[in-house]
């Protein structure tokens, strides 16, 4: 679970809430929006555009939205704090992943370094072995927005896996990796 401490957090949630919602909120904002900033210097009064946002990157279509679900009270079951990731540069060049999402998709891609990663195996799905994109993390049961997806003379677009449900991920050891010769 990766929680937000630090200032290059702040810029990790400001990129993935962008992913997300397609609307930017500044790590200066969000840093304000919780108190990270001198308290008295920056009086926190969040826009209500920073409140939509926000609202939209955990489900609801706006903040008066989430207020109404939560006017009694009851606590956000999801919120800025991640479930289990991964982020590429954590892995080895040539490392490979399953990633599958319902229902019964999945894809086997390796990463082939600086957050690319290319198409090994793919079932159910629209991507195919060869194509190539970019992911800044990997996050379970979220769904998976591809930049940059490279399907051959195509131009390169956008494409989202699990977008009912997230996406479930394993990394593979070298004996299930299919990429791997056996010796």
């Amino acid at each position: 679970m990766r929680k937000v401490a630090v200032k290059r957090d702040y810029e990790f949630l400001s990129m993935h809430i962008f992913d997300r919602t397609g609307a930017y909120v500044s790590p200066i904002t969000l840093r304000r929006f919780w108190g990270e900033l001198a308290e008295g210097k920056y009086k926190v009064n969040p826009r209500v555009y920073t409140l939509n946002v926000l609202a939209r990157n955990v489900g609801y279509s706006d903040y008066a939205s989430f207020e109404k679900e939560h006017a009694d009270g009851s606590l956000v079951n999801s919120g800025f704090l991640f479930n289990n990731y991964i982020v590429p540069n954590s892995l080895n060049v040539g490392a490979c992943l399953h990633i599958s999402w319902n229902p019964g998709h999945f894809i086997v891609v390796e990463y082939v370094g600086y957050e690319v990663f290319k198409v090994r195996e793919s079932f159910k799905s629209k991507l195919e072995p060869g194509n190539t994109f970019e992911v800044d993390a990997i996050t379970q049961n979220e769904p998976l927005y591809l930049k940059r997806l490279i399907q051959g003379d195509k131009p390169p677009c956008r494409y989202v896996c699990g977008q009912e449900g997230g996406v479930r991920f394993k990394l593979l050891s070298a004996q299930e990796d299919p990429t791997a010769e056996n010796t």
